[in-house]
């Protein structure tokens, strides 16, 4: 998969209504953060480390997780971290789901604009 697919389908989870919200935890009496939204939904897909226990935790070690985590959708532990203080802070799954739409859009533009300016000029 592409790190869009992951993104779209992460977006989507979160907008989907199919997900409780919890604060501060990634999973906790069957609801999610928003970072546990994107675990779950990329453990479904069978990205190997999400790892679960015999409890249906997420498990494993933690900087394999994360860094599996980032790399699906691109992103850098700062980056998820504000993902996690949004949510820890009362923001709705919609309102990180744009959040995280805006930054990526952004981020294609600033690609985009890098492409344009290395583009030789004759005069």
């Amino acid at each position: 998969m592409t790190v869009n697919e992951y993104r779209k389908l992460w977006v989507d989870a979160l907008r989907s209504g199919a997900y409780k919200q919890c604060r501060n935890n990634l999973f906790e009496d069957g609801k999610y953060c928003a970072q546990g939204v994107g675990a779950e939904v990329f453990y479904q897909l069978g990205v190997k480390e999400m790892r679960k226990d015999e409890e249906g935790k997420f498990s494993g070690l933690y900087w394999q997780f994360w860094k599996a985590f980032c790399a699906c959708v691109n992103m850098n532990y700062t980056e998820l971290s504000m993902v996690s203080d949004m949510n820890n802070c009362g923001a709705t799954f919609d309102q990180i789901a744009d959040w995280l739409e805006a930054q990526w859009a952004s981020e294609q533009q600033q690609v985009a604009a890098e492409k344009v300016s290395n583009v030789p000029v004759h005069v």
